[in-house]
């Protein structure tokens, strides 16, 4: 069956992303997040009341979800997606990509340098922008405990202190 919404709901649909339990989230525009628990045959529509666009989203090894895109917009949902809550990201960068490390750290990356790490299962974030500016659109971790980021540059390696205030 074909996923179908309303002409005026025709949004953008910007990542698929899978939960341990086979459900599956979609980030989209205006703030919406679709949501489907049969394994895509049906999605239903959740708004998590942002003004911006999404572009991905994260489900924890425990169990939460996140959300992340335009001006910052990061949120959070403790009960498989049926609500969301904001987070202060403390930055207008938009947010492109995000990693669940071995060691628990949640990494959130963005345009203009900007990288996010959350200690406490992205219930907070602290903020760095790195050097040069340069847009991240994917990041992953390596084998040394630091960081591969992707973007503007190509490949970068970052240590595992990003060195965040």
């Amino acid at each position: 069956e074909r996923f179908h919404v309303d002409e005026e709901e025709d949004l953008h649909l910007n990542q698929i992303f899978a939960v341990a339990d086979g459900m599956l989230l979609i980030a989209a525009e205006r703030g919406t997040v679709y949501r489907s628990r049969d394994r895509g045959a049906s999605w239903e529509a959740h708004s998590t009341n942002s003004p911006g666009s999404f572009w991905g989203g994260l489900a924890l090894r425990t169990g939460p979800l996140l959300v992340f895109g335009n001006r910052g917009h990061l949120y959070r949902s403790e009960d498989g997606g049926d609500s969301w809550a904001g987070i202060e990201s403390d930055t207008r960068q938009s947010l492109t990509a995000a990693v669940e490390l071995e060691d628990g750290r949640i990494i959130v990356t963005g345009l203009g340098g900007t990288v996010l790490e959350s200690r406490d299962g992205g219930k907070s974030f602290r903020t760095a922008a790195l050097p040069g500016l340069r847009g991240y659109t994917a990041v992953t971790g390596d084998a040394k405990g630091g960081l591969l980021l992707f973007g503007d540059a190509g490949v970068e390696r970052v240590g595992g202190d990003v060195a965040l205030p």
